[in-house]
């Protein structure tokens, strides 16, 4: 799942190729990611492979700045300087300034992957790394990646340094998108991937983990979102959101995906009807409403006509009529409607007449 995350997920793999393109123009950045990444550990090793199939001399290494106190020029000195060119450092320049002039260390080999950076650490950083950037001449030079997380807020922006934040380029469309793709597959009409992979989105809360294993699930998920999603948040071992929550989610998810489907179904009934409609016009809704036209009649009223006998319909027709026209006061209710009602609507929507 991680490779089509990272590399067929549009935004995911910019996010991704925006970090390598960047350092391996020599450019330091700044990338800001949520808390916990899903497959953090994959990106950066894709990361790494990829800038070694570019050129191989340059390594990429990781700096984990969590529970460190030294000031990061001094880290800096110490991890990539011999003992020898350590002991040139004086006071009168900054650790920036110094290696910026030091055409050879070790430092100008590397990418500097830091991470785990509180907020403090960050600014911190991000000062040392504005003073080198500023000060080093030559294309020899050490390029960095200082890691935080949203928890830090907006992002100070300094020159040289470029700011790639996660929030601002993969949002809900990614991860439905990456629920498709995982659903490509599936043996089924397109408009049953397109609700499973609504309700995977839904509801993973943009976690591409969980909306992967939501994903996996297929009728499963559509059968009982909220057991579904119980049980594979204990597998991955998430705490499962509120039911109430998850259950505005569903909700919002059929109002997405089967209201328009009534809807068509609505179209599909009047076009049918239309010479029985179109003698009773004009025609007035219980709320007042006036129908001049069959086609733009709803179906609460269509359901009125031939509960009084006005309207001779087929017997299937009057059937769906009756489940289109409860699944539809059921969502304007703020209610979920039951798989068996959401089966047929998209096997409906799948087949219209041949269902």
């Amino acid at each position: 799942m991680e490779e089509i995350w990272w590399r067929q997920v549009t935004n995911a793999r910019k996010f991704r190729e925006e970090i390598q393109d960047e350092i391996f123009d020599l450019h330091s950045i700044v990338i800001q990611i949520p808390e916990k990444l899903q497959w953090y550990e994959e990106l950066q090793e894709m990361v790494r492979e990829e800038l070694h199939n570019r050129e191989s001399e340059r390594l990429l290494e990781r700096i984990d700045d969590s529970g460190e106190s030294m000031e990061p020029g001094e880290l800096v000195l110490r991890r990539y300087c011999k003992e020898e060119r350590q002991a040139d450092y004086r006071p009168s320049k900054t650790h920036g300034q110094f290696l910026a002039g030091c055409p050879d260390i070790v430092l100008n080999t590397r990418y500097i992957w830091v991470s785990n950076l509180s907020y403090e650490r960050y600014r911190s950083w991000l000062k040392f790394l504005a003073e080198y950037e500023r000060s080093v001449k030559s294309k020899s030079k050490g390029v960095f990646i200082l890691e935080v997380n949203e928890a830090v807020g907006a992002l100070r922006k300094e020159r040289r340094i470029h700011n790639i934040v996660w929030k601002d380029m993969v949002g809900r469309y990614d991860i439905t998108m990456f629920a498709l793709l995982l659903l490509s597959e599936w043996k089924k009409p397109d408009i049953y991937k397109q609700y499973v992979a609504e309700l995977a989105s839904a509801l993973s809360a943009d976690n591409a983990r969980l909306c992967g294993a939501l994903s996996a699930a297929r009728l499963e998920l559509a059968e009982n979102p909220q057991q579904c999603l119980e049980k594979q948040c204990e597998k991955l071992d998430f705490p499962p959101p509120p039911a109430e929550t998850s259950a505005k989610a569903v909700w919002e998810v059929q109002l997405k995906v089967l209201f328009p489907i009534t809807e068509q179904f609505r179209q599909q009934f009047t076009g049918r009807y239309g010479s029985q409609i179109e003698r009773l016009l004009p025609l007035q809704a219980v709320y007042g409403e006036v129908f001049d036209e069959p086609g733009t009649v709803e179906l609460g009223t269509l359901k009125y006509l031939c509960d009084l006998g006005k309207l001779a319909v087929a017997g299937e027709d009057l059937r769906r009529l009756v489940l289109f026209h409860k699944t539809r006061n059921t969502l304007a209710h703020l209610q979920t409607v039951d798989y068996t009602e959401v089966e047929e609507l998209l096997r409906f929507a799948a087949g219209g007449d041949k269902n």
